[in-house]
């Protein structure tokens, strides 16, 4: 239908002027006829090349996607035949797991396959899940104290980066289901309870990535998707914790966030003074020719 419309649209340009020239222009009659008869042409090109080219394009990228995937699942399998602590030299296998995880998870995600993105996330954080006695101790995100205290900084990065990847999917393509944005904040809940507990996270020297976390957290508190007591200690020490790691970072963007989101808290809970002080630090710091459109970037607003 496209084609024809194009068809008649051509030739409604052409003829006319083809037909009042009666030969005058020649040059004109040869350029106008060529167009016809190209025009003429399209239908079969439409119909024949067209449908075989796509095919042909289609096939190559879902081979492509094929292999990509075959290759992080025998990645994924030798990872996991693992029974003791992983020694240092697959710590770099892990890695690639991940990074392939997420790019993989990310082309699942555009195309809406939201579960299928989530589980394979959830298969590339199982390479951590090293210890032996793990099926009887306690749990913290997902793994065992000791899992955590042998992770490096480039174990924390990836797997922190796995579940603020997969809180992104359940909380933007299951936001009509009350289950997906829990589940949202819970995987947000444990990247930051594995980065507190981890004692890598003294080393790391771009903390940028959990950011958005915090902010997000904050959001789900006041949609009441996390419950937490009278006194919102849970929502205050979040916002401490946004200014502690956002001042080492060092990046006034984020810091002025942070001081912005604690003196919001601190003012609504009738703690005046304790904002006051805030809101004047936030002042010191804050310059919004210089720092809104980062943090507008960063947060969606400032």
């Amino acid at each position: 239908t496209r084609c024809f419309k194009i068809l008649v649209l051509i030739m409604a340009t052409v003829l006319p002027p083809l037909f009042f020239d009666q030969g005058t222009n020649p040059d004109t009659s040869v350029y106008l006829t060529s167009i016809l008869v190209f025009s003429l042409a399209m239908p079969p090109c439409w119909f024949l090349v067209y449908p075989k080219i796509w095919v042909a394009f289609t096939t190559l990228d879902e081979k492509r996607r094929s292999t990509s995937q075959s290759a992080l699942r025998k990645m994924l399998n030798r990872r996991r035949r693992s029974t003791n602590f992983l020694p240092m030299h697959n710590r770099e296998d892990n890695g690639k797991s991940a990074k392939l995880a997420l790019t993989i998870g990310k082309m699942y995600e555009e195309m809406g396959m939201a579960q299928k993105s989530i589980d394979l996330f959830d298969e590339a954080l199982a390479v951590w899940e090293c210890d032996p006695g793990r099926k009887h101790k306690e749990k913290i995100g997902g793994f065992t104290l000791e899992e955590i205290n042998s992770f490096t900084v480039q174990d924390l990065e990836h797997i922190v980066n796995l579940l603020i990847a997969k809180g992104r999917v359940n909380g933007t393509f299951q936001v009509s289901q009350s289950s997906g944005q829990k589940n949202a904040a819970q995987s947000w809940l444990d990247a930051l309870e594995i980065y507190e507990k981890a004692p890598a996270r003294a080393n790391m020297k771009d903390r940028s990535m959990l950011f958005p976390v915090f902010s997000g957290l904050f959001v789900f508190l006041k949609g009441g998707k996390i419950q937490q007591d009278a006194k919102c200690t849970f929502e205050q020490n979040l916002a401490r914790k946004f200014v502690r790691e956002t001042k080492l970072q060092g990046d006034p963007v984020h810091y002025t966030r942070a001081l912005a989101m604690l003196c919001e808290v601190k003012a609504r809970l009738g703690k005046y003074k304790y904002a006051l002080e805030t809101f004047e630090t936030l002042k010191e710091v804050y310059d919004p020719e210089e720092h809104s459109e980062g943090i507008s970037n960063a947060y969606g607003t400032d």
